[in-house]
């Protein structure tokens, strides 16, 4: 088994919980990567995309777990290249699919609009978590993401956005939920 960890807006695989997550998925024998994605402050949808591509091996052996703009990225990453292999399970954390006021420079990321039907047959597995007082990406914007994907929906009653910042170096969810995926 295989699982590629995709990071977010201004982060990098050294930040907040991914570590953590790579080191507990990789004690139970899942080979973990965390991607490092180019100009995190200034992103651009088609040099993500271009990192998962290089990097990411479909199939029915992968997971992939993003955070924040790192989940539409995995989503227009299954839409764009997923066609013939797709992947086994998505755990999407603090997610969103439309526009993020405030942050005009993402709206590249979201703005073609997602396939969902497409998706859901892509990514048989599909989990979104998310914190009720997220200060980033609104709550109900990963509500509807969930609905959307029809996934497994785990509201947080305190979390903020899951940053190292909001306290989470280490984010045992994310874990249980993607290990609880691949049995």
């Amino acid at each position: 088994m295989q699982a590629y960890i995709v990071h977010g807006y201004d982060a990098s695989p050294q930040s907040h919980w991914f570590a953590q997550l790579k080191e507990k998925l990789e004690a139970n024998g899942v080979k973990t990567e965390i991607l490092s994605l180019p100009a995190p402050a200034t992103p651009k949808l088609d040099e993500w995309l271009a990192v998962l591509k290089e990097r990411v091996i479909l199939g029915e052996q992968t997971y992939l777990v993003g955070h924040s703009l790192g989940c539409p990225t995995i989503l227009n990453f299954l839409q764009k290249y997923g066609a013939n292999d797709g992947v086994a399970g998505v755990t999407l954390v603090s997610g969103l699919a439309k526009p993020l006021r405030g942050f005009e420079i993402l709206d590249e990321f979201t703005s073609g609009g997602f396939d969902f039907a497409l998706i859901k047959s892509l990514a048989l597995k599909r989990a979104v978590i998310a914190a009720k007082d997220d200060y980033v990406v609104p709550f109900e914007f990963s509500r509807e993401l969930a609905d959307q994907l029809d996934a497994k929906f785990y509201p947080v009653q305190k979390g903020g956005h899951f940053l190292d910042r909001d306290g989470f170096t280490s984010f045992d969810l994310v874990y249980e939920v993607t290990i609880e995926m691949m049995k």
